[in-house]
């Protein structure tokens, strides 16, 4: 076996490559988007999407986690993190009712955007935990043809929820490839709780350094929502997501 038929490294240029070609596909629409829709646009998406990236991170108690760790049933650990991704969606938006902090959408749309991101994250880590690199690659794809593809097209009706809709669309259409990949079976309720019982133990200390993590670079926008104006939160949102593409390859 030649080194570049090792699976490590099949995995490694599979996963490279799709980040690459995502990463040029959104770089290339950037420009156009940047004429289309104004800074307040941009604006908008990045309050929406740096809350919804913080609601990820724990949107599921980390049970994705535990299925890459322990693989023995697919079907109980898909149930048990939708079921959870409801719950904690639901429980989101009534904390962020309680905090008065200021939304720029309506709930339900929040909301939606809530389940439709925690989706596309839970669909790319059950990929990577079955090793399923290729589907990985591909939904990544999928999601930035989809996302792009909308943005564009709200953009000729001059809609400024344009790159909200493409942002949600893009992932809930990835998330469907994904979980039309996996191998989902007849649910057991009893396997299913006992699973989330686990969930909140292991979650504990995990959700914490993972916000610590993926936290850092949305603070701005954060604090910004009450220090500054939505145009400027959109221009340094656009900074931001042009000098973040070459790391996110990387990463």
């Amino acid at each position: 076996m030649t080194i570049f038929k090792h699976p490590i490294v099949k995995a490694f240029s599979s996963m490279t490559s799709s980040a690459i070609l995502a990463q040029v596909l959104y770089l290339i629409c950037l420009p156009y988007l940047s004429r289309v829709y104004t800074p307040s646009d941009f604006g908008l998406l990045a309050s929406v999407s740096t809350i919804v990236s913080l609601f990820v991170i724990f949107s599921v108690l980390r049970i994705d986690f535990l299925f890459i760790k322990n693989q023995n049933n697919t079907t109980n650990y898909f149930y048990s993190a939708l079921l959870i991704l409801l719950v904690m969606s639901l429980l989101s938006i009534i904390f962020l009712e309680i905090i008065d902090y200021p939304l720029v959408i309506p709930n339900w749309q929040l909301l939606v955007c809530f389940l439709f991101m925690g989706l596309y994250s839970l669909g790319t880590n059950f990929s990577v935990g079955r090793a399923d690199y290729k589907s990985l690659s591909i939904g990544r794809i999928i999601q930035i043809i989809i996302q792009c593809s909308v943005m564009i097209f709200f953009a000729k009706y001059y809609d400024s929820y344009g790159l909200i809709y493409g942002f949600i669309v893009g992932q809930l259409i990835a998330s469907l490839f994904f979980f039309y990949k996996l191998d989902i079976q007849k649910i057991n309720f009893s396997e299913v709780f006992k699973l989330i019982k686990i969930a909140k133990k292991f979650c504990t200390h995990n959700t914490l350094l993972a916000i610590l993590q993926y936290s850092v670079p949305l603070v701005p926008i954060l604090v910004g929502k009450y220090l500054y104006t939505t145009a400027e939160l959109g221009g340094y949102f656009l900074f931001f997501q042009t000098l973040a593409g070459p790391f996110a390859i990387v990463r």
